[in-house]
């Protein structure tokens, strides 16, 4: 494989391989969740987030991607949405991501400007792999 060599971070590492993986947080399954007043949504007043379990499969495998490289692997995790999302990150960050970035939004997102948005950062990152979860059904 050949991978794209970035500039010198500032430990004065190369960093070889950049892998994004986008996280979404859901509801803990185990918590009680209410509808809204206004019936649109969830009311979020005392709702536990959690990483999605499937944006987790995908950061655990980006993990042992880097434990089995012997190259410098940089491994980034991505999330959109409210302040409160970086709680989330934070979690993500905990499991060994390297950095997190969290574009924030506070109305609700769209599959299709999630998608445009989650463009814009791969161009501006670039990296060597997009590791996701499992893909949202309707």
């Amino acid at each position: 494989m050949l991978f794209q060599r970035a500039a010198p971070c500032q430990d004065n590492i190369v960093i070889v391989m950049k892998i994004l993986v986008p996280i979404k947080r859901v509801p803990d399954p185990d918590q009680t969740v209410r509808v809204s007043d206004d019936e649109r949504g969830i009311d979020e007043a005392n709702v536990i987030f959690i990483i999605n379990p499937f944006d987790a499969i995908a950061l655990e495998e980006a993990l042992r991607i880097r434990e089995g490289s012997s190259d410098q692997t940089q491994i980034l995790a991505i999330g959109m949405g409210p302040e409160g999302y970086e709680d989330t990150l934070r979690e993500a960050l905990a499991m060994g991501a390297d950095r997190a970035i969290l574009v924030q939004c506070r109305s609700p997102l769209d599959p299709w400007n999630v998608a445009q948005m989650l463009r814009a950062v791969i161009e501006r990152e670039q990296p060597d792999l997009v590791s996701h979860g499992q893909a949202g059904r309707r």
